[in-house]
């Protein structure tokens, strides 16, 4: 018998709860990762890499329900004790980068968000290759949020054009 903080029981408990996040069902799993987390910190340690791994999934589902400034700081805690274990070139690292680069964005902090993307493709790239999906996807994500960034300066040209032209005919 197991028990209840063996490790593997506690990677069940995370397993679970990444099949039901799956689903959708936040707020249901949200305690299965909070339990597995603790126990996880408990009995492998803050540093070890399910216990980093676990906080990453707490993070991702607290984003999934909208609450990004409150996963923020739980992805930074995964990430950086990420890279100190397994180095910066780590794909879980990279994992973590976009996760958080994802949650920054929806804050609305588009150019940390932005470079974020772009240190996630350099991770992806050096652990997998320029042409892996996750490589291409990272700097898919960088160059949209480039273009959005030029729409908006478009858009807020346009909108002083508009005004001035509206100024101009008034004086007629």
């Amino acid at each position: 018998m197991l028990g209840p903080d063996h490790p593997d029981t506690l990677g069940s408990i995370n397993n679970l709860a990444l099949c039901m996040n799956d689903q959708g069902r936040y707020t249901e799993v949200e305690p299965l990762y909070r339990q597995a987390l603790e126990g996880k910190q408990r009995v492998l340690g803050p540093d070890h890499p399910s216990t980093l791994s676990s906080i990453n999934n707490l993070a991702s589902c607290i984003n999934d329900q909208g609450r990004h400034a409150e996963a923020e700081p739980l992805y930074r805690q995964a990430l950086e004790g990420q890279k100190r274990v397994l180095g910066p070139d780590h794909p879980s690292v990279g994992d973590t980068m976009y996760n958080l680069a994802n949650a920054l964005q929806a804050l609305g902090r588009t150019e940390e968000a932005r470079a974020l993307f772009l240190d996630t493709r350099g991770v992806y790239e050096r652990s997998y290759g320029p042409e892996h999906e996750d490589t291409l996807n990272a700097a898919r994500r960088a160059a949209e949020l480039d273009r959005d960034e030029e729409e908006d300066d478009m858009a807020e040209q346009e909108e002083v054009e508009a005004v001035d032209a509206t100024k101009e005919a008034a004086e007629l």
